[in-house]
């Protein structure tokens, strides 16, 4: 049976939690160890910015997204995941074909 091909997208990743945000972090960065995400900004969680919504952009190879929702399930409940076409990406970054992007709302 051929494999299937994962189609370019960007993810919005919904966490709903009571965690606190470094535990978010420490978790979000040691998943992203393992599957070679990146995490490319944060907001909402300093003090300064404490009234914006928390959310972080993630930066992960296409083929390795199954495994890192999969993964996020596990650490957290309530994960819910949708493809999203209006993802903002900083100019700086561009969407190559072999990364989607997740924004992780912390809500």
């Amino acid at each position: 049976m051929p494999e299937e091909k994962a189609e370019p997208a960007s993810y919005r990743l919904t966490i709903r939690t009571e965690l606190q945000p470094d535990i978010i972090f420490t978790k979000v960065e040691s998943i992203s160890e393992k599957l070679n995400a990146l995490i490319l900004f944060a907001k909402g969680f300093s003090e300064m910015d404490s009234g914006n919504k928390k959310e972080m952009l993630v930066k992960i190879p296409k083929d390795e997204y199954k495994k890192f929702l999969s993964e996020m399930k596990g650490q957290f409940t309530n994960v819910v995941s949708q493809a999203d076409k209006n993802i903002k990406v900083p100019n700086d970054i561009s969407k190559d074909e072999n990364h989607s992007f997740m924004l992780i709302e912390v809500n």
